[in-house]
């Protein structure tokens, strides 16, 4: 990992620059993907000031701290990162858990393609035609509406509830002219 320390305002002794590449190793030693930090040091007054930013792959944290003492600004800093770094890895690990995974995606994504396979092909592997699902809202009509609707329907049929009986019925008319009526039944067990 790329570590760079900056001051502002001022110079950074090297037992300051050792100080923060300790804590620096502290937080981080659970996050091996982090790729670079870099900490920042600022003197004002009687004011230090401290700001660690570190990245990597889908992470990117930045904490800061403040006190009369640098050192003491640094582990506080530290610990701020150690903390956001926890928690971002409990989220990581909480979205792999409920099936956010690559893994888990991949592997739905394959069962929807054979799912797909399945509905699609006969028994003897030959494809099937697709079809064409449309869903209607069914009215209640006498056979007289439902044959008035018929020339206004785009797909050559009217389906309905029978006024009198509330079953569901498909009206179509045949090439010969003449009016079918299917009537829809549960099948007997």
């Amino acid at each position: 990992m790329i570590i760079e320390i900056t001051g502002r305002h001022g110079s950074i002794t090297e037992g300051l620059k050792q100080h923060a590449r300790d804590r620096l190793d502290q937080a981080l030693r659970h996050s091996p993907e982090l790729v670079s930090a870099h900490v920042v040091l600022d003197y004002e007054k009687q004011r230090q000031m401290a700001e660690i930013i570190v990245s990597g792959p889908g992470l990117h944290a930045t904490v800061h701290a403040e006190s009369e003492d640098a050192y003491l600004s640094l582990d506080r800093c530290a610990e701020k990162l150690r903390h956001q770094l926890e928690k971002a890895q409990g989220k990581r690990r909480d979205r792999r858990r409920k099936g956010h995974s690559h893994e888990d995606r991949a592997e739905a994504e394959r069962a929807a393609i054979e799912e797909e396979l399945a509905r699609t092909t006969a028994d003897d592997g030959t494809a099937l035609p697709e079809a064409v699902r449309t869903s209607v809202r069914l009215s209640k009509l006498e056979y007289g509406e439902a044959v008035a609707r018929l020339p206004a329907s785009d797909e050559g049929l009217v389906v309905y509830l029978d006024a009198t009986s509330s079953a569901i019925q498909i009206l179509f008319t045949r090439e010969d002219g003449t009016h079918v009526i299917l009537e829809a039944e549960p099948e007997q067990d």
